[in-house]
């Protein structure tokens, strides 16, 4: 799935959302509001461009569970991480 497809769209049951090599980088604006995506629990960004989550925003990040942020040449996280206060799962590497 390629994330210009879905950004803006109404996805009400979805629960898991993979947009892995999507080449996305730290200048995409992904935003993931409650309004758009209200039962989202699981983010698959791995295989992108990430530098970092600055531009990862959003009402919906709270309930996510689990975030696959794996094959990224992410350099710091640390700032962001408490954005996801239900978060079980996070894959680094």
């Amino acid at each position: 799935v390629q994330w210009l497809q879905l950004n803006g769209s109404y996805f009400p049951q979805l629960l898991f959302l993979d947009i892995s090599d999507n080449r996305l980088t730290s200048k995409d604006r992904l935003v993931f509001d409650r309004q758009y995506y209200p039962r989202l629990l699981s983010l698959d960004l791995s295989h992108n461009r990430l530098k970092n989550l600055n531009n990862l925003i959003g009402t919906s990040l709270i309930n996510l569970q689990r975030i696959n942020l794996a094959f990224n040449p992410l350099e710091s996280i640390s700032e962001h991480i408490g954005k996801f206060r239900s978060l079980t799962y996070l894959d680094l590497s």
